[in-house]
């Protein structure tokens, strides 16, 4: 195994504990209440973990990254408030296009710890889109009030990395933190 391969694997194996327990307290005060989406969050949490653990190809196809976001997404949308305000469109991609896994869901964990879905006019946003061999993502998030300002986390700083390694000199990611706002603009060629 190459020095560039070990990073690599290091940095994929990293899950965020945070969200793991985030979100089986989340389960737990479903199932104490008896909410009939209990069953359901458990079963996308039991999909997410187990791609996150298992998924050790090198690439797979982009539908089935896109797939894992989704399914991310709609766990968040469950255990935050089915009306939040949340938009996604990644429906305009050529899904046999390959990309590195587990690349697109850190910008979807960052704009939903630091995110408010809460303002009508300002929806969390999600959009995908391919072109000649490339893939355009965008998230933005309106920053919630009651998030103290941070410095990159791990997450952002973890996926930039590994872009660093699996396409260099193939891919922009602009990001920019304003004061009430977020947002990422990732252009990939696969």
């Amino acid at each position: 195994m190459t020095i560039k391969e070990a990073e690599l694997a290091l940095l994929k194996s990293q899950v965020n504990p945070h969200f793991l327990f985030n979100n089986l307290n989340n389960i737990y005060a479903l199932v104490y209440r008896k909410n009939e989406n209990a069953l359901t969050v458990i079963e996308m949490l039991s999909s997410l973990l187990r791609y996150a653990l298992y998924e050790q190809r090198d690439q797979v196809t982009l539908e089935t990254e896109i797939a894992y976001l989704k399914n991310y997404i709609e766990l968040q949308r469950l255990r935050i408030d089915s009306s939040a305000n949340i938009h996604i469109d990644v429906e305009n991609i050529d899904g046999t296009l390959l990309i590195s896994p587990h690349l697109l869901v850190s910008f979807s964990e960052n704009a939903f710890k630091h995110g408010d879905m809460t303002d009508p006019e300002q929806p969390l946003t999600v959009t995908g889109y391919t072109e000649d061999n490339t893939f355009f993502y965008h998230v933005f998030n309106k920053k919630n009030t009651f998030n103290k300002p941070s410095e990159v986390g791990i997450g952002l700083s973890n996926v930039k990395r590994r872009l660093d390694l699996l396409y260099p000199g193939k891919y922009n990611l602009s990001i920019a933190d304003g004061k009430d706002e977020f947002s990422i603009d990732l252009r990939i060629e696969l």
